[in-house]
């Protein structure tokens, strides 16, 4: 097992305003590696990951990618894959007047796929591309909140079966605090199919 990793502070000390902090990292676990401690480890696996967050007055965001290929130091008769992750998340505190006041508005994507580098004849191939976008907004007050989500999933299957899908989701909470005695939730949420 070999891990590398590198974080940095962009900005530095500037009065607690604004932070920028970018980190790189490496792992490769050869094949044959084996942990009691993580029997799940993904064995025979070459990762490079990258992170940036980002926090100012009222907003944060996240950025994050990794790939990550498969069968590092194995037999040449098993699948190698590549599959690669990225993700944008953000969250922006309005603090307006009114409604507005506490309220926090959150959006971003997430983008998963998967290449076949190598397989032996009999393997069909298990390419895909999955994004999913999403928006959310949150409103609390001292003895309720809520929250409403939206979510567009698109599944796009690469490989022979071909079943591609696409989602639209759409999720409604609440909370109801009192007092310290009583506590009263709720949730619904809407799937529709295209």
């Amino acid at each position: 097992v070999v891990r590398a990793g590198l974080g940095v502070d962009v900005f530095g000390k500037d009065g607690g305003v604004r932070a920028l902090t970018v980190g790189v990292g490496y792992a490769v676990v050869d094949h044959s590696y084996f942990s009691l401690a993580n029997p799940e480890q993904n064995v025979g696996a070459e990762t490079f990951l990258f992170t940036a967050d980002y926090t100012a007055d009222k907003l944060s965001l996240n950025l994050s990618a990794d790939t990550q290929k498969t069968n590092e130091g194995g037999p040449a008769t098993d699948v190698t894959d590549r599959s690669s992750r990225s993700s944008f998340n953000g969250y922006y505190d309005v603090l307006g007047q009114g409604f507005w006041e506490t309220v926090t508005l959150r959006f971003g994507a997430i983008v998963y796929w998967q290449d076949r580098l190598k397989s032996p004849a009999a393997q069909a191939s298990a390419d895909y591309l999955d994004m999913n976008y999403y928006l959310g907004m949150d409103k609390y007050t001292d003895t309720w909140s809520w929250s409403l989500d939206y979510d567009f999933i698109d599944s796009n299957d690469k490989s022979a079966f071909n079943q591609d899908t696409i989602l639209h989701n759409l999720r409604a909470s609440f909370d109801y605090v009192p007092n310290d005695r009583l506590i009263l939730n709720g949730s619904g949420e809407i799937t529709y199919e295209e």
